[in-house]
């Protein structure tokens, strides 16, 4: 059926989610891109599975690729491990009436590479379970934090939750699979925040 344009926001509600596979076009302003990364996205649902998942790409303003851009946007940098999910919850978007799931869990400050956070955090990941519809959505096909694991973190901080906001899924929650990883990811982290290239000023 072809892609169609569905405005500001993320996946629409109701029947548009019960047809079968589906391209769709999406403009967001998604959760953690209220920390300021505006972000196009394109996704499509899969309703051959038992519980539906929706899967968005973002193209962001800001080059995510670019470690030193990066953290140089981000206000923390710091080794993690999840401990558990806290919370869940959806954020309004631009478009009235359109939301995005987000999902909250606390995490365990292992080493920090920027700012001076320690002990036990909230970080807010972009994607979720959506139970109006028994959904799950996934940005940049970024999977859930899982208790248990350890990530190397990017985030800014929520002003109004106080949380820290993964600023970009997918590239700002690596999860680190070997000691080996560890030491690199950590490594080209630190080389990144001393070279960091900060937002520049409107």
């Amino acid at each position: 059926m072809g892609a169609r344009k569905v405005g500001v926001g993320t996946l629409p509600r109701g029947k548009n989610l019960k047809m079968g596979r589906r391209r769709l076009s999406i403009v967001a302003i998604s959760s953690a891109l209220a920390v300021g990364i505006g972000v196009l996205v394109y996704g499509f649902m899969d309703d051959q599975k038992e519980r539906p998942t929706h899967n968005a790409e973002a193209v962001y303003s800001l080059d995510v690729k670019d470690k030193r851009k990066l953290v140089g946007f981000a206000e923390q940098v710091f080794l993690g491990r999840v401990v558990e999910k806290v919370g869940s919850e959806s954020k309004e978007t631009t478009n009235p009436g359109t939301v995005i799931p987000q999902t909250q869990f606390s995490v365990d400050v292992l080493k920090v590479l920027k700012s001076e956070i320690s002990g036990d955090i909230i970080v807010n990941q972009q994607g979720g379970y959506d139970p109006e519809d028994e959904s799950t959505v996934l940005l940049e096909g970024d999977p859930l934090l899982k208790p248990g694991n350890t990530y190397l973190f990017t985030t800014k901080r929520d002003s109004q939750k106080g949380w820290l906001s993964i600023v970009a899924p997918g590239y700002a929650d690596i999860m680190i699979t070997s000691p080996e990883q560890q030491v690199d990811a950590i490594r080209e982290f630190e080389e990144a925040v001393r070279n960091q290239e900060l937002p520049r000023k409107p």
